[in-house]
């Protein structure tokens, strides 16, 4: 039954990754990485100091303007007590405007920019240059804008030069003098001679001429608005550039032209107010003219002086109405064309309908409203990292939508009020009317000339009051509006970052390394010592033992137990003897099979010195080179392969003279011969058994040096009838898959005594150290041979290491 099983395993595949983890291994492949760990590790520090070395470097200025404008006249009057409120988030919109950004530029000169171009960068020399160009005028200034023209030669001999699509451009000229080009006419004037002609040794000199939108579209993306602390009122600017003194250039203008603006928009206000009651007071000034002419007219005419009591009552209840009209009259106005600028106004929006409705006697109405747009308004601005296509950024758009509506239908609302309110009063205004047209005639129109005299006396008082009033509120006006931190020079770019740089890199270099010893551990397959052989059989397969490496370059596989009878390779191969007699005691001729899965594992290298071992123990023993498609034991004993198996397994040579003898004595050897081109066949023709028969007379040990059966399937035949078939595995070589074929020989084959030797066997390489033994399938093991006694590798050790090396 087990059996059955061990064939049906036979057949499962060996898996080609590493699935369970081994600290030993993992650390060994590590220690063979190591060289390339250093590479990548190298790589990536030499490409951080590319991107350091030749990136631009970015500097930022920046400064912190605080928005806080007071009204002093407002302690003393409700003068202008909607002018200088205005909203912080209003004021980030101003800045980020292309209106105030483009005249902030236009302070600076920056028509003309020059540059240095080295081999790798460009660099601007804004306020630095060597040369300058004034007198410009252009005569085509749409093709040479964004060109750049190139200045050469020195001070007394210069060359201006451009290209315009594949036409170049030059001219001669000496410094100072005015140049006229198809595009333009300017000055080139040299400052430092000596400084523009050793610049020109290593780089190259160009200004550019530019227009204005193209500046901004280039400047623009760099400048950064933000609310800095929205309860104090405060907002930050920052602009960067490669070039600190731009940079802060920049940064000063744009605070300058804002606080500058800020005062004029708010200083403005007043003047428009004030020239409004101007004109208005003009218009009742005449009004009031006009009617005391005609109460003047009116008394001389009819002869009457003041006016009954009954008329002195009708006077006063109607000219109360006729103030309340008045009064509603230029409530009604302002509400009007409050709503037409709501309604019909472009791009009115949520930041300009705040300022519209502060200050009037409508924003105690809709104060709920206001005060909740306004908060609304101050929290989108302060969302950040957050997109206008962003769920949170539609859901703040939509709530101020909302209340802007509300705000609208709350002056739609107000303005029917009104509208009804002065219907109503012009109605008691007639009513009051009737009731009095029984009195006399001439003292009603004493009456009503009275009443429209104290209406326009009553109106021009109060003009010439709200004139002084906003006078004093303009005088009184003083915007707050200031540098609470200034910019400075940049000294340090903020970018590249070297720190994080060469840090994000050596992460990298630990990501690659580490991925690099995880893909090796993965697809690591070759086998190192006999448990991992044992482990991976699905049969009882014996273990001979281990045959470690040969700590010398041997070009071929040949004797060498005889150099050092009492080195760590010698006893291995004793050890190995010793094992063999545990499968097989019996007496007699022995036959020894060595066979591996493919070539380069060491079966003949094995073989020659186990046939070696065999011969010092006092047995004749012969080595016959059966893999005769790529012969290899004649390189081993240095001699031709004229003759040998081929020829005596087609009857061509005879066996006396195919023995061949080497130099230690007992061991003969019968080369592969010429290759034959049908070496399977030769083998099972029959002559091999009767050479085996004869053979078996004379020597103890007769051991086949067989073909690899993982390649051809000449080895099986002999294999099959060998007392010792031995199967080469050789360790950091072979791969695991490779063991399939142990199985399927003992298997599927019926070769149950097969023997496995792990070959060259390098403990210094080896992930398991000197943790191997030899051993085979029956239960006995044998280190190195009785101690460290026979090492050839301890030879010219320091004292200390032979130490600790001992077992």
């Amino acid at each position: 039954m087990s059996d059955q099983i061990n064939q049906q395993n036979a057949g499962a595949k060996i898996s080609t990754l590493n699935t369970e983890f081994d600290p030993k291994l993992f650390f060994f492949l590590f220690k063979r990485s190591f060289i390339l760990i250093l590479l990548i590790l190298f790589m990536c520090i030499a490409c951080a100091y590319m991107i350091v070395r030749y990136t631009s470097p970015m500097y930022e200025s920046k400064a912190i303007v605080q928005i806080n404008n007071k009204n002093s006249a407002n302690v003393v009057f409700d003068a202008g007590g909607g002018i200088g409120n205005t909203s912080l988030s209003r004021d980030i919109e101003l800045l980020k405007s292309n209106l105030l950004f483009s005249k902030a530029v236009s302070e600076l000169p920056l028509n003309v920019r020059y540059y240095t171009e080295g081999k790798i960068l460009t660099e601007e020399n804004y306020k630095k240059s060597l040369f300058v160009v004034t007198d410009l005028l252009y005569t085509d200034s749409t093709a040479i804008q964004g060109i750049p023209i190139y200045v050469e030669g020195s001070q007394q001999k210069l060359t201006l030069s451009y290209s315009i699509g594949e036409k170049k451009q030059e001219f001669k000229l000496k410094s100072g003098e005015t140049i006229k080009t198809p595009h333009f006419s300017a000055k080139i004037s040299v400052i430092n001679a000596k400084g523009f002609s050793k610049q020109l040794e290593n780089n190259k000199l160009f200004f550019v001429l530019n227009h204005k939108n193209a500046v901004l579209k280039e400047l623009k993306p760099n400048l950064a608005i933000e609310i800095e602390n929205a309860d104090a009122q405060t907002i930050k600017i920052a602009f960067r550039n490669a070039n600190p003194i731009l940079s802060y250039d920049i940064v000063s203008s744009v605070a300058n032209t804002f606080i500058s603006f800020d005062t004029s928009r708010n200083v403005q206000g007043f003047d428009n107010i004030i020239s409004f009651l101007e004109q208005q007071l003009e218009v009742v000034a005449d009004s009031l003219d006009a009617s005391e002419k005609k109460l003047v007219t009116f008394k001389k005419l009819n002869r009457v002086k003041e006016v009954g009591s009954i008329g002195k009552d009708y006077l006063e209840k109607s000219s109360m109405l006729e103030e309340n009209l008045l009064q509603l009259e230029i409530d009604l106005q302002i509400l009007e064309q409050i709503h037409l600028t709501l309604e019909e106004e472009k791009g009115i929006d949520a930041y300009g309908i705040i300022p519209l409705l502060v200050g009037t006697k409508f924003e105690q109405t809709l104060e709920s409203h206001l005060n909740k747009l306004k908060t609304l308004l101050i929290e989108k601005e302060q969302l950040s990292g957050v997109t206008e296509n962003s769920t949170q950024y539609k859901k703040f758009v939509k709530q101020i939508d909302v209340e802007v509506d509300l705000i609208k239908e709350g002056v739609n609302s107000l303005l029917l009020q009104l509208k009804k309110d002065k219907d109503i009063k012009k109605k008691k205004l007639a009513q009051i009317d009737a009731n009095f047209l029984n009195l006399p005639r001439k003292e009603i129109e004493l009456a009503k000339l009275n009443r429209a005299h104290s209406i326009n006396i009553e109106f021009h008082s109060m003009l010439l009051k709200r004139i002084i009033e906003y006078h004093i509120a303009k005088k009184g006006f003083t915007s707050d509006t200031r540098l609470l931190q200034s910019p400075q020079v940049p000294k340090q770019p903020i970018s590249p970052n070297k720190t994080l740089i060469y840090a994000g890199f050596g992460i990298l270099a630990f990501i690659l390394s580490f991925t690099l010893v995880v893909v090796r551990f993965l697809y690591y397959s070759q086998i190192n010592t006999l448990k991992e052989i044992q482990d991976l059989s699905s049969a009882q397969v014996s273990l001979l033992g281990n045959i470690p490496k040969y700590p010398n370059n041997i070009p071929v596989s040949q004797l060498l137990i005889d150099k050092n009878p009492k080195s760590i390779l010698a006893e291995s191969f004793r050890s190995v003897r010793t094992n063999l007699q545990f499968i097989n005691s019996s007496p007699g001729p022995k036959t020894v099979a060595v066979t591996s899965t493919i070539s380069g594992e060491g079966k003949t290298f094995v073989s020659i010195n186990l046939a070696g071992i065999f011969a010092f123990s006092g047995k004749k023993v012969i080595i016959i080179d059966l893999d005769m498609r790529k012969p290899k034991i004649h390189k081993g004993f240095n001699t031709s392969n004229d003759i040998g198996m081929s020829s005596l397994l087609i009857g061509q040579s005879e066996l006396h003279d195919c023995i061949k003898f080497s130099e230690l004595e007992n061991l003969h050897y019968i080369t592969g011969g010429p290759i034959p081109p049908n070496p399977s066949e030769l083998i099972i023709n029959g002559k091999l058994d009767e050479l085996l028969v004869e053979l078996k007379k004379t020597y103890d040990i007769i051991v086949f040096d067989n073909p690899p059966i993982g390649l051809v399937t000449d080895g099986i035949p002999t294999i099959q009838m060998a007392d010792y078939p031995i199967y080469i595995v050789r360790a950091g070589y072979s791969k695991r898959q490779f063991v399939m074929n142990i199985d399927k020989l003992i298997l599927e084959n019926d070769i149950k005594h097969l023997s496995v030797i792990l070959n060259s066997v390098d403990s210094k390489k080896s992930p398991y150290g000197n943790n191997y033994g030899y051993g085979y399938g029956y239960g006995y093991g044998y280190g190195y041979g009785y101690g460290n006694y026979y090492s050839d590798e301890q030879e010219g050790l320091p004292w200390y290491k032979r130490l600790f090396n001992r077992k």
